[in-house]
């Protein structure tokens, strides 16, 4: 066990920290070369890495005389100078031998305070006595804090249980500090020597190195060495590709703290990123699937970190002033959003795509934090105004909105949404929510577009539902009016389904028309215009044309068009609720919905329109691509895929499910007499901007949904 001595005085924290350096590092002074120390002696390295740091020195001859014996006091100065003390106003320790005007003295004295060394019960310190290897054994571990421990592990024959160093020596076995002199002798009579002492020293120090953290700023790196203001570390095999190139301008002035074992990085507990880019030019960080085992602190702007695993936690600080992207990342900490000084008004937009995230707390007023792709948060906190979406197929399992916020905007479908704020607070946005539970006393109004599954009200609870929200259950304590807890209920009728798990006796079911499954065509004829007729026989003959999606009895109208307006088809990036407007006309009237969804399904995505907002009674459904070939459509109408040659902007005309491009797209249509019921709905697919109806149809008696009304069999429609 290695750990720092509690009561070293330090001279300054950067001192220490250029003490913890190791070979082959250098901090300091160049290491001098001895005459009498080739690259082949057992203690070169030693005596070459505390020369290099000035903790010993030579003679003036050029020697080093590594066989000579250490003193007591040679000693003191050798640990003093390596532990970096401080010696400039230390206490008196009184020894006989050791007066203030000794050369020795002040690294006997602040030797002494700190505990390390003592002196003989004669009053003396012995400062010019050989120091022996049972003496070098309990200063060494007491200097460095090495663990008092019985010695198991070697067998020594001249070594008594009761001996005052016997408790020291084991720890300086398992450090690999020394070893004996045989396998069953320490010798610890004798005397050390001036190279003994060197590997002793420098031992001690990675021993107390191993453990200890370095805290540094980053100047350069090549894949194999890191330059710091503390020094030259190396690089691990894998951390190479993190430390590459490619990320100079990422990693330049980074803050970053790592452990390290002899000079070899081992792991980062922190890196703060602290460069910025521009909006026109990001600066990326290449992650290349390496592993952070600490905290990643985000303190620049226009910032992109890409395959990246954070063991630990990851922060923004105030660096982060507009945008930050996240690619590839897997945080398995909290992600948290502190709350910092930004210009007034200014949004800051944090992007995730496919990424996984544990925690997210949003703490900082005005952000957007956006998932997107497949990424996915595991629980969202909500603790200052801003607002969560989730885009393409990203998830988050749980959001808790609370603290002091006043508003919170979420686009996204949640399985849960707690609500614990401590005041009154408007929660806007869109999405499908499974269960929302009030958990505050104070007014909550509820202002998304979409259902929800459960809504949860205490009795001390007060909920305003806003006009675009529907309820398919509410929960309030028994014996509890439900207009005390839902203030607008007069006005929610319509939109709360069930109270408690019983339909709401408030609400008056829906009128549902009947449904008509086939319609008969006898004939049909479109012009080089793309105009079809078609004529429908009163009893069923050939052609039927089948919709996947019910038609109801008021939608067989004639001169009936419907479009799709403002739907972009050249990004190919719609979420649910962004798919456009989907409008048709039946007779006089217009009609519109803008309540979607979009799915995906390989290269291919699918936007279907609904009536109403909670995405029920299917209007329209059309599934398209972007290849090679330009725009690939495909809907319910149709039996096989048709090539648009522009990818700008779609519309839909005819009945529902039919479609035709716009701004000067060519389509190949069939022309003349439309002779079997395949090209016919290709025909009807292309392009329907009429419909003349010349004859009556025929609609079919059906009566499978009991709020149905069943219809005469022989109800006749003729054009208007």
């Amino acid at each position: 066990m290695v750990s720092t001595h509690k009561n070293f005085k330090i001279l300054t924290s950067a001192a220490v920290v250029t003490s913890a350096i190791v070979a082959p590092v250098v901090v300091s002074a160049a290491p001098t070369s001895f005459k009498d120390v080739p690259p082949s002696h057992v203690a070169y390295e030693s005596i070459m890495y505390l020369s290099g740091k000035g903790i010993i020195h030579g003679f003036d001859d050029g020697t080093f005389r590594p066989a000579a014996m250490v003193t007591r006091g040679q000693a003191a100065k050798i640990l003093a100078t390596s532990l970096d003390l401080d010696v400039r106003n230390v206490k008196n320790p009184r020894f006989h031998d050791v007066p203030t005007t000794h050369g020795f003295y002040k690294y006997v004295a602040v030797l002494y305070e700190a505990k390390i060394i003592d002196g003989y019960s004669n009053g003396n310190f012995g400062v010019n006595d050989p120091l022996t290897r049972g003496q070098m054994a309990k200063i060494l571990a007491i200097a460095y804090d090495l663990e008092k421990q019985p010695l198991r592990t070697a067998k020594f024959t001249d070594v008594s249980a009761n001996a005052y160093y016997a408790v020291y020596l084991q720890s300086l076995i398992d450090n690999k500090i020394t070893f004996g002199i045989t396998r069953t002798r320490f010798a610890p009579n004798q005397n050390v020597d001036r190279g003994q002492m060197a590997m002793f020293v420098h031992r001690s120090e990675l021993a107390k190195k191993r453990t200890e953290t370095v805290n540094a700023t980053i100047s350069t790196f090549n894949g194999y060495t890191l330059q710091t203001d503390k020094g030259f570390y190396d690089i691990p095999s894998s951390l190479r590709n993190f430390f590459s190139s490619q990320n100079t301008n990422a990693l330049r002035n980074a803050k970053i703290s790592f452990e390290h074992d002899k000079g070899i990085i081992t792991s980062i507990t922190t890196l703060e990123l602290r460069s910025s880019g521009t909006s026109s030019n990001l600066i990326t960080l290449y992650g290349n699937a390496a592993t952070l085992d600490g905290n990643l602190i985000i303190n620049a702007d226009y910032l992109n970190v890409r395959d990246l695993i954070v063991n630990k936690n990851v922060s923004f600080n105030s660096g982060m002033q507009n945008h930050f992207t996240g690619d590839s990342l897997y945080i398995k900490g909290s992600t948290t959003l502190n709350d910092y000084t930004t210009p007034t008004n200014r949004t800051l937009n944090f992007t995730f795509n496919n990424s996984t995230l544990n925690t997210v707390h949003l703490s900082k007023t005005n952000t957007n934090f956006i998932l997107s792709n497949r990424s996915f948060a595991q629980s969202v906190t909500m603790k200052a105004n801003g607002s969560l979406r989730t885009n393409d197929t990203a998830r988050v399992n749980e959001v808790s909105v609370e603290g002091s916020l006043s508003e919170a905007t979420i686009y996204s479908n949640v399985p849960k949404v707690s609500i614990a704020t401590t005041r009154d607070v408007t929660l806007n946005g869109a999405g499908m929510f499974t269960n929302i539970n009030i958990l505050t006393k104070r007014l909550v109004t509820l202002n998304t577009s979409g259902t929800i599954s459960v809504l949860d009200i205490p009795r001390d609870g007060y909920v305003n539902i806003g006009s675009q929200t529907w309820v398919t259950n509410v929960l309030i304590p028994w014996n509890t009016s439900i207009r005390n807890v839902i203030r607008n209920y007069d006005s929610a009728i319509y939109r709360i389904d069930r109270i408690n798990g019983v339909t709401n006796p408030d609400r008056t079911p829906p009128y549902v028309p009947p449904v008509i499954n086939d319609i008969t065509i006898r004939t049909a004829t479109m012009d080089a215009n793309g105009f079809i007729s078609m004529t429908f026989d009163q009893n069923p003959t050939k052609y039927k044309m089948t919709t996947k999606t019910p038609m109801y009895v008021g939608d067989i109208k004639t001169n009936q068009t419907l479009e799709l307006t403002n739907l972009s088809i050249k990004n190919g990036t719609y979420t649910n609720g962004q798919a456009g407007t989907f409008s048709w006309s039946e007779g006089k009237n217009n009609y519109s919905t803008s309540y979607a969804t979009v799915s995906s399904n390989g290269n291919y995505k699918t936007v279907v329109f609904f009536e109403d907002i909670r995405l029920k009674s299917k209007v329209f459904e059309i599934t398209y691509r972007v290849s090679s070939l330009g725009l690939e459509v495909d809907t319910d109408f149709t039996d096989n895929t048709v090539t648009f040659l522009n990818n700008s902007t779609l519309s839909v005309a005819g009945t529902k499910g039919s479609y035709t491009s716009i701004a000067g797209s060519k389509i190949s249509v069939p022309t003349g007499t439309v002779t079997n019921e395949t090209e016919l709905q290709r025909a009807i697919s292309l392009k329907v901007p009429e419909i003349v109806v010349s004859r009556d149809i025929t609609i079919t008696k059906t009566c499978e949904d009991k709020l149905s009304r069943c219809q005469d069999s022989s109800h006749q429609w003729s054009d208007d």
